[in-house]
């Protein structure tokens, strides 16, 4: 393998691994444009009005 073949295969492999890095931290950010939750008080007031919601953890969609 001469020399510019060699520096291709590190450029390619360079290229590569900054891409996944990149990617990869961006997957792992949270962006707070996309999270939503709702506030305490506004919980409080629909359970006041509608009751407390029954959750049930084992259920599935069958």
């Amino acid at each position: 393998m001469d020399i510019s073949a060699s520096m291709k295969m590190d450029l390619k492999w360079w290229l590569k691994n900054i891409t996944n890095n990149k990617a990869d931290r961006e997957s792992r950010s949270v962006n707070i444009d996309t999270e939503y939750e709702l506030s305490t008080d506004a919980f409080q007031q629909i359970c006041s009005q509608f009751g407390s919601p029954t959750i049930d953890l084992f259920c599935n969609k069958n």
